[in-house]
């Protein structure tokens, strides 16, 4: 049997559709494949725009100083406040599940101590929040675990 040339046009792009169709469908259905791009309750977080602003704006001066820093078993964060309650916010943009809050204390010298516990691999989104003399603190930086 002998196919003409608009057949096999006709065919290649049936099988063309199929194949987009079943990588929709795989890519829909594959639990490999979630990945949340808000985080649940984005309309309250909306609402405190403002607040986390300025927050991020009087913490300016310790984000130019902060750093990262991996060891074997802890991520230390240096240049924090020393002896200060900082709330630690983990957000992982491919995994809600793994997101975390954490509250610690920094030491004297300001460093503060994670453990790779919290970390899967991947990127991670890191906020610390405090509060010291009736203003709030916020920095946010990005990590790659």
């Amino acid at each position: 049997m002998k196919i003409n040339w608009g057949t096999g046009i006709i065919i290649s792009f049936i099988l063309f559709a199929g194949f987009i169709g079943y990588l929709a469908i795989r890519i829909q259905t594959h639990p490999d494949y979630e990945h949340d791009l808000v985080v649940k309750n984005y309309y309250e977080e909306e609402l405190h725009y403002n607040q986390k602003r300025q927050a991020q704006s009087n913490a300016s001066e310790w984000s130019a100083n902060l750093q990262l820093e991996k060891a074997t078993e802890y991520l230390n964060v240096f240049e924090l406040p020393s002896n200060q309650d900082i709330k630690i916010k983990g957000y992982c943009p491919s995994d809600s599940k793994k997101d975390f809050y954490l509250s610690q204390k920094t030491d004297s010298m300001g460093v503060l101590r994670l453990s790779h516990r919290n970390f899967i691999q991947g990127n991670w989104t890191l906020t610390f929040f405090w509060t010291a003399a009736d203003q709030e603190f916020e920095i946010v930086t990005p990590y790659y675990h």
